[in-house]
């Protein structure tokens, strides 16, 4: 009998789940604010843009500036993002493949140099990210101009609803996957406290270092930020069979 899958982050409202197969239990724990709305006509100004979530791309929808967007070059740090912009109708995304930050920035760099990409770069991001994408591609004498469009809280009430999960399946080991190294802080009690019934797994690299600094194991991280690499990571470890 396969193991229950537990997941925090928020279940997909009215859209294909991507970790459908996984038949997992969603625990959300960020609540998300659009931020900057009075800025976004400065997308006009711009000819090439970066995305590094899907959030960033939900922020913009509704505005008047998508039909812009939508003609010009994107690049994008995974799958997710990208399906998110062809959902919009975007078909020029490019660097899907990248998984993470400092890759990405590696093949903006390449692009530039070989006159793929020409002018400054809006970076439509978080308040708040793991890697200083920006500045890496300033430092490459790239300009690059970032407008936060959203913000994300830890949702106070994720705590509680984990430990519920966990109480109700209390005979159970469960394989727990982390999304986001700022949504675990408030489950990090709940998490150590059953640490000896959780296979804890991570989305990627900054978040396995979040819960190593919290003094937690983890025992799969996936090379791409999404389900095909987290699903790949799982079977590595046998954790599926």
């Amino acid at each position: 009998m396969r193991k229950r899958i537990v997941l925090l982050k928020s279940q997909p409202n009215g859209e294909v789940d991507p970790y459908a197969s996984l038949e997992p239990h969603y625990i959300s724990v960020l609540k998300t604010y659009n931020l900057n709305a009075d800025r976004l006509h400065e997308v006009l100004d711009y000819n090439s843009f970066i995305f590094t979530s899907a959030r960033a791309v939900e922020a913009l929808k509704g505005s008047n500036v998508l039909s812009h967007l939508i003609s010009k070059p994107v690049y994008v740090v995974g799958q997710h993002t990208a399906s998110a912009l062809r959902e919009i109708g975007h078909n020029d995304i490019r660097g899907e493949e990248s998984g993470r930050g400092e890759v990405l920035a590696s093949i903006i760099a390449d692009h530039y140099r070989d006159g793929k990409v020409h002018g400054p770069m809006m970076f439509l991001s978080a308040e708040t990210t793991a890697y200083d994408l920006a500045g890496r591609l300033c430092d490459e004498g790239i300009e690059t101009m970032k407008l936060i469009v959203y913000k994300t809280e830890p949702d106070p009430q994720s705590a509680s609803m984990l430990s519920y999960h966990l109480d109700q399946h209390p005979d159970e080991k469960m394989i727990l996957i982390v999304f986001s190294p700022s949504g675990v802080s408030n489950c990090i009690p709940v998490i150590r406290a059953h640490s000896n019934r959780l296979h804890i797994t991570c989305i990627g690299p900054s978040t396995e270092k979040a819960l190593l600094r919290h003094g937690l194991s983890v025992e799969a991280t996936a090379e791409s930020p999404d389900p095909e690499g987290m699903t790949a990571a799982l079977r590595q470890k046998g954790l599926l069979n």
